[in-house]
């Protein structure tokens, strides 16, 4: 599709992606949160959703604005909702129109499904041969589980992540990583699809799962299971209890220490904690060692971090260049000076009031992201949407209404 028959940003700015058209099919949070990243980059996000009432994103949610839940809002900015029953053949039709104007499907359902409404890549490709189809699911679209419902918790307990987290017994991650890491992973491959298409003109199908995305996360704890055999025990305060790379109660708080990389920044420390002796101790002198003797050196970190405040402890590591930071609360983190510089704290207007919430963590010199526009009410865009890019007229728009095929 030429770029002049595309919709200009509504912000005034435009994004890298904002030649981009997708069609969002997705609910819960991976999809949402994969089509978020690409929305804040510009692309033109069009939610498609059922007449007969919006999921809402993550589940019920005891927090809410105008009646729609924070997980929702969190996930649904720069991107605009037009209601089609896909379950009727003139929704499906609006689809098949809207995908030969489109770049990119985004789904998240279980395989089998999008076949099933109708809306898969086989059919699509001949609509579009240029559309790039991308479905994010719990197990991926092959093997005996791909059927399986899953939710984050799920993928993260059969990835081996819940038994490395935390101290015992296995602990889930706080964030919902394995869906926000789908996501991510799912983003990365459509942009990699399009940086494809440029080459050879055509579009493709691509997939990514929750569980698949934990296991890539493992990272080097796989190679390090294969080299040894031993399940990698879970890692508590710091990296397989080094005292090097460690959390410590101090007096009012926590603060994490990184004294490694380096070994001048395991000098620094000692020499900042007036205990210069322990880098010529027999038991601490090499890294390997101190490993070894773990329990006794973080006993005596633990003595000394104990003595003073997280501030006292911050700029004191600090300025011996130590790397440290504070253990901070989710209303620290959000008030750090160094997170309002880079703009993760954002406001994002809807129905007429305030809300803040995580901005992108993507900057570009050269191609500024779009600002962030407010989540969209439910079928808000159906008009906008169906006249500017299929150049419906009122009175089509009116009988599909009456209809009830779009609302």
């Amino acid at each position: 599709m030429h770029a002049s028959e595309k919709m200009a940003p509504e912000t005034g700015t435009r994004g890298p992606l904002s030649d981009i058209i997708l069609l969002d099919l997705t609910r819960a949070l991976a999809g949402p949160y994969c089509s978020m990243i690409l929305a804040d980059l510009g692309a033109e996000t069009i939610k498609i959703e059922a007449p007969n009432g919006r999921d809402q994103i993550g589940g019920p949610s005891r927090l809410n604005v105008k009646g729609q839940s924070s997980h929702f809002l969190a996930h649904t900015r720069n991107k605009k909702s037009v209601c089609i029953d896909l379950k009727m053949n003139e929704g499906k039709q609006i689809f098949y129109e809207l995908t030969e104007k489109a770049d990119v499907v985004l789904d998240n359902y279980r395989p089998g499904v999008i076949e099933r409404i109708g809306v898969e890549y086989e059919r699509l490709s001949k609509i579009n041969p240029r559309i790039i189809c991308c479905s994010i699911s719990g197990f991926g679209s092959t093997g005996q589980l791909r059927n399986r419902p899953a939710y984050d918790l799920i993928a993260q307990a059969m990835s081996g992540v819940m038994s490395i987290t935390g101290e015992p017994p296995p602990v889930r991650s706080g964030p919902p990583i394995a869906d926000m890491s789908a996501g991510m992973f799912a983003a990365h491959a459509i942009m990699a699809a399009l940086y494809e298409r440029e080459r050879n003109g055509r579009g493709q199908k691509v997939e990514t799962a929750l569980l698949t995305g934990q296991i890539a996360l493992l990272g080097y704890l796989v190679l390090d299971y294969f080299l040894t055999g031993e399940n990698p025990a879970p890692v508590g305060l710091g990296q397989r209890a080094s005292p090097q790379y460690h959390s410590y109660r101090v007096k009012d708080g926590h603060i994490a220490v990184a004294a490694v990389g380096p070994e001048r920044f395991w000098s620094n420390l000692c020499k900042a904690i007036d205990r210069e002796d322990i880098i010529k101790d027999p038991r601490f002198d090499t890294n390997e060692k101190r490993m070894e003797n773990s329990d006794q050196l973080i006993t005596i970190m633990e003595g000394i971090f104990s003595q003073r405040t997280v501030k006292e402890w911050i700029d004191h590591l600090v300025e011996a260049d130590v790397p440290c930071g504070p253990v901070n609360t989710i209303e620290q983190a959000l008030n750090e000076p160094q997170v309002l510089d880079q703009n993760m704290v954002v406001d994002v207007e809807f129905q007429g009031e305030r809300v803040k919430m995580a901005g992108s963590p993507i900057k570009m010199s050269g191609t500024p992201t779009p600002m962030y526009n407010s989540p969209p009410l439910l079928g808000e865009h159906t008009d906008q949407i169906l006249s500017m890019l299929l150049k419906y007229d009122k009175e089509k728009i009116e009988k599909l209404r009456q209809e009830k095929v779009i609302i």
